[in-house]
């Protein structure tokens, strides 16, 4: 019986698909339907920017072409405009960048 996993996605894994889509006319809509992308269960947003528009990319692949995305957690989250002001600006931590979103 085989075990292994499916080869994990890696940015550079979906310029060929996106240039094709985006070059013969199925576009996004059809880049977006394609299995590797619907695995990995992405908004749509995130999707289109990061693998569809930075598909050609070399800068963005040279600094994330390391990543293994289905390591990637990416989900909308709705906030209320008043949890939005409520939030300490003038905090230090808050103008520290998180660490846990970085990759």
């Amino acid at each position: 019986m085989n075990t292994a996993s499916p080869k994990a996605p890696y940015p550079a894994d979906f310029v060929e698909n996106a240039t094709r889509c985006s070059e013969q006319g199925g576009g996004f809509t059809e880049f977006l339907g394609s299995s590797d992308v619907v695995r990995l269960q992405w908004p749509t947003d995130f999707v289109e920017q990061w693998l569809y528009d930075h598909a050609g990319n070399r800068k963005f692949l040279t600094d994330y072409g390391h990543v293994d995305l289905t390591q990637i957690d990416c989900r909308v989250e709705t906030l209320s405009v008043k949890l939005l002001i409520e939030i300490p600006r003038d905090q230090p931590e808050f103008n520290q960048r998180p660490t846990s979103h970085l990759i």
